[in-house]
This record gives C-alpha cells, structure tokens and sequence, in this order.
C-alpha cells in the first residue's frame, strides 16, 4: 500500500511538472513574441523618428538658406543703394564744386573787365586832358606870338622866330574822339548782337539741336559746319564774353544742341555709308570685263569703300600695269 501510495504520488508529480513545464513554455513563448513586437515597434518608431528628424533637418536647412539667400540680396540692395546714394552725393559735390569754381572764375573776369575798363576810361580821360592842355599851350603861345611887337608885327627875323608858336593841328584830338565813338559803336554792336544771341537760344526748344544753333532744318551739313555754327554762337553767349546772367544756362543749352547734332550727323553718315556700297557696287557688276580699264570704271572704283574694293582695287592697278604690279 505504501509503494502504491508513493507510485501514484510520483506519477501525480510527474503530471504536475508536465504541465508546469507546459505552461512555462507556452509563456515563454509569449513573452518572446511580445519582446519581438515590442522591438520590431521600437526599430519602426526609431526609424519614422530618424526619418523625421532628417525632413526636419532638410526643411530647416532649406529655410536657413533661403533667409542666408535673402539677407544676402538684402544686403546687396543696401550696399548697391548706398554706393549710388554715395556716387550721386559725389557727383553733385563735384558739378557744386565745378559750379562754383566757374561762378569765382566768371567774377574774377568781371572784376578784371571792370577794372580794364575803369583803367582804359582813366587813360581816355588822361589823354583828352593832356590834349585839351595842348591846344591850350598852343593858343597861348600863338596869342603871345602875335602880341610880341608893336602893331601885332614881330620886330626882328629873330624875335618873330623865338616867339612864333609851332602850328599844332587838331588832328589828334579829333581822330581820338573817332576812335573812342567807333569803339563806343563796335560796342552796342556787340552788346545787341549778344542779346539776339540770348533771345534766339531761349526762344529754340532744347530738343531743336537745329534751332538752337541756327541752322535751317532741312540743310545738309557737316560736323565743321556744326562745329563752325557753335563756335560762333558761343562767342556771343559765354560767360567769359557775355555778361548778362542767362549766358551761362545758354551756353550749357548751345553746348548741348552741339553734342546732339554731331551725333545726329555721324549717324547720317553711319547710315548713308550703309546704305551706299549696294548700289554702287551693283553698279560696279554690271559692267563689262572689258571696260575695267576705262576711266569711267577707275572713277567708279575709286568711289567705293575701301573695305569693299580692296581687293578689286589691287586687281585693277595688276591689269593696269600689265600684269607686272606685286599685291
């Protein structure tokens, strides 16, 4: 009974470590899959947070960039508006400045041509008053001359010829009054002429180069004619020569009109030598091979432009001497 008692206690042991054994199984393998799913939710969460942080990474660096790119324009802007700011408070310096100089040099001038004046007025007034004391000698020694013998008859050759006055004619006070009228004259000449010169350039609108130089508008003119023009436009309404105060925005207006009409001309001329070698050398094809050492032909050739017929040129003065001429 005892033996029996102790077989079924083993085997009742040996059932209950069966199923501990079983069950210990059973949850191991429970735990393990739930620590694999815990890792593999770990590794995925890991990853979507690297993944995360590299967009975040990427986004913020394009964002910083994007504010490097504009305050780097900005500062550009800045620097670029500064520097024009600058250049133009120098520009302005400098045009003050040269201004400036031109009005102190302009006052010099007048101050000078004031003073020659004053100057050439005091040698005027001199010189009339040494004449006027002149004649007056002159009178007086003739007056005293005839009175020197009784009844107005000189005593002796000598005493007639001591006292006799030398004849001084009033030649030089008059050809001295006629001058200082023809220089009074040659003036108001000047000084009209000047005005007119200031009324014309006033009255021509500034974007009438023509106009403004009187030059007629349908002429057809060089840059020396213009050049001609100018010159002697701004004899009458410079500064230096003109003291009215308008001569100087007149002179900046005449200058101006010149500058524009010259290049007005060159392209005139730009677009006539265009224009030109197409006629002249369809011209040229038509004609014959055995006129080419015509004169007509040399005079036509000669007229083209030296681009064109450098080597045509080369080719006729070859024929022209026979063949012998090295090119």
């Amino acid at each position: 009974a005892g033996l029996a008692g102790a077989a079924l206690r083993q085997a009742a042991w040996r059932r209950a470590s069966k199923s501990f054994k079983h069950h210990l199984r059973s949850h191991q393998d429970a735990c393990l899959s739930a620590f694999e799913s815990m890792a593999e939710a770990v590794a995925t969460s890991m990853r979507e947070a690297a993944l995360a942080v590299t967009t975040l990474r990427r986004r913020l660096a394009s964002q910083l960039r994007v504010h490097l790119f504009e305050a780097a324009e900005t500062a550009e802007e800045a620097i670029a508006s500064g520097l024009h700011d600058a250049e133009i408070a120098i520009s302005e310096w400098e045009v003050q400045s040269a201004l400036e100089k031109d009005e102190a040099r302009i006052r010099r001038m007048r101050e000078r041509e004031v003073e020659r004046a004053e100057w050439r007025a005091r040698q005027a007034l001199l010189q009339k008053q040494e004449q006027a004391a002149k004649a007056r000698d002159t009178m007086n020694m003739r007056q005293n001359g005839k009175m020197g013998a009784p009844g107005g008859t000189p005593s002796s050759s000598s005493s007639s010829s001591s006292q006799r006055a030398p004849l001084v004619s009033h030649a030089p006070t008059d050809q001295a009054s006629a001058s200082a009228n023809h220089e009074i004259v040659h003036q108001n000449q000047v000084v009209a002429e000047q005005a007119a010169a200031l009324r014309q350039v006033a009255q021509a609108p500034a974007h009438d180069a023509r106009r403004v130089l009187g030059v007629a508008r349908t002429a057809v003119i060089s840059t020396a004619d213009a050049t001609r023009a100018f010159r002697t436009l701004s004899k009458l309404v410079h500064p230096d020569k003109n003291s009215d105060p308008r001569a100087a925005e007149a002179f900046k207006k005449v200058h101006a009109a010149y500058v524009s009409l010259k290049e007005e001309i060159a392209r005139d001329q730009v677009k006539a030598q265009h224009a030109r070698p197409a006629s002249t050398l369809s011209a040229a094809a038509d004609v014959s091979t055995s006129s080419f050492a015509s004169p007509a032909f040399t005079t036509a050739l000669l007229a083209l432009p030296a681009r064109n017929t450098r080597h045509l040129r080369g080719w006729h003065l070859h024929r022209q001497c026979g063949g012998n001429l090295r090119i």
